[in-house]
C-alpha cells in the first residue's frame, strides 16, 4: 500500500492523518489526570506511558514515513498500550470504551500489513475485552456486561475485516490496471513502479540489466496460423520467461510481441550469457520461434522515482537499439549494448 499511496502523491496527507490518530490516542490516557480522586499508581504508570507513546508517535508521523519493521514495532507498542489503560483504567466504563481502540490498530493492521497480525490484533482486543466483561458483570450484572462485551466484539471484529476488504479490493483493481490482460505480464506503467520497487526492496542492486526482447517475424505467425496461435504464443513466451527470472525482476509486455526485463544482477552475472539464455530457452519453448535480444546494464545506487524514470528511459532505449542490431545480424540472437 505505500507504494500507491507514493504513486498518488498522498503520503503526506496519510502522515497527517496517522499523526492526527496518534494525537488522538494520547489524549485518552492522559485524561485520568483530570480526576477528582486519586488514581492507582499502576494505573498512573500505564496511562503516562500510553500518552507518552502517543505523544512521540505523533512527532514521527509528522517527520518520516515508517519503513515496515519500524510500523510493525510501532503499532504493536499501540496495541499493548491500548490494553494497558483499558485493563489498568479505573472503574468500568473508560475501560470499555478505551477497548474500542483496538479497532484503530486493527484496521491499521489490516490497511498496510497481513491477516495474520490483524488476527493477532482482534485475539488480543477480544481477551481484553473478555477480563472488561467480568470486572463490569461484577458491578452491574451479567446481561449489561455481555452487551458491552457484543458491542466490542462488533467493533473490534467488523471495522478491521471491512478495511481488509478495501485494501484487498484496492490491490486487486491496481494490479488489473498495471497489468497486460492476454499474458498476465506487467504493462509499461506497472513496469515502471515495480522497478522502483524491486530497487527499494535491494538498495544494495550493483547492476540492473535491463533486456528488451521481440519475437522474430512474428507477423507471419499471425497471418499464416491466425491471431489465436499468435496469441498462445505470447503466452508461451511469457511462461518461459517468468521461468527463467522469477526474483528480483520485473518482465513487461511493452507491446504487440516485445517484452522488457528489469533484472538486479550480482556484479558476477554474464550479461551476454543471460542474453543468449532468454535465445535459447524462447526458441525451445515457442514452437519454432525465435528472438532478438538487446541488453543494456547500468550501477543504480539509491535513486528517486524520477530518476528512476529518467534511468529506465534511457536503458530502455539503449536495449532498443541493441536488439535493432541483433536483428540485422539475421535474428536469434543477442546483443550488449555499449
Amino acid at each position: 500500500m505505500t507504494w500507491f499511496l507514493r504513486d498518488h502523491g498522498m503520503v503526506r496527507s496519510t502522515q497527517n492523518i496517522m499523526a492526527f490518530v496518534a494525537f488522538s490516542s494520547a489524549l485518552v490516557p492522559s485524561s485520568i489526570f483530570l480526576s477528582f480522586g486519586a488514581p492507582a499508581l499502576a494505573t498512573i504508570l500505564v496511562c503516562a506511558a500510553s500518552a507518552s507513546v502517543g505523544l512521540g508517535m505523533t512527532f514521527f508521523w509528522l517527520t518520516r514515513w515508517p519503513t515496515r519493521r519500524q510500523s510493525i514495532v510501532a503499532v504493536s507498542v499501540g496495541i499493548l498500550c491500548v490494553a494497558g489503560w483499558s485493563v489498568a483504567g479505573p472503574g468500568t466504563v473508560v475501560p470499555a470504551l478505551s477497548c474500542t481502540a483496538f479497532a484503530i490498530t486493527g484496521a491499521y493492521l489490516a490497511f498496510f500489513h497481513s491477516v495474520k497480525l490483524m488476527t493477532a490484533n482482534v485475539v488480543l482486543a477480544l481477551a481484553t475485552g473478555a477480563a472488561l466483561t467480568v470486572r463490569i458483570a461484577d458491578a452491574v450484572g451479567w446481561s449489561v456486561a455481555l452487551s458491552a462485551f457484543w458491542t466490542l466484539w462488533l467493533l473490534n471484529t467488523a471495522v478491521p475485516i471491512a478495511v481488509r476488504c478495501m485494501a484487498w479490493a484496492l490491490t486487486h483493481y491496481v494490479e488489473r490496471a498495471n497489468t497486460d490482460p492476454l499474458t498476465g505480464l506487467l504493462n509499461r506503467r506497472g513496469f515502471l513502479d515495480e522497478v522502483c520497487r524491486l530497487l527499494d526492496d535491494n538498495a544494495g542492486c550493483t547492476v540492473l540489466i535491463t533486456a528488451m526482447v521481440d519475437l522474430d517475424d512474428f507477423k507471419r505467425v499471425n497471418d499464416v496460423s491466425g491471431h489465436a496461435a499468435g496469441d498462445h504464443i505470447l503466452g508461451v513466451v511469457s511462461a518461459v520467461l517468468h521461468t527463467l527470472f522469477p526474483r528480483r525482476s520485473a518482465i513487461c509486455r511493452s507491446g504487440g510481441e516485445e517484452f522488457l526485463i528489469a533484472l538486479c544482477a550480482d556484479e558476477e552475472q554474464s550479461v551476454d550469457d543471460l542474453g543468449d539464455e532468454i535465445c535459447a530457452a524462447i526458441k525451445r519453448r515457442a514452437l519454432g520461434v525465435t528472438a532478438s535480444v538487446g541488453v543494456a546494464t547500468a550501477r543504480p545506487g539509491r535513486l528517486s522515482k524520477r530518476d528512476i524514470e529518467r534511468l529506465l528511459g534511457h536503458q530502455i532505449a539503449a536495449a532498443d537499439a541493441a536488439m535493432y542490431a541483433a536483428k540485422r545480424l539475421g535474428g536469434d540472437r543477442a546483443s550488449v549494448a555499449s
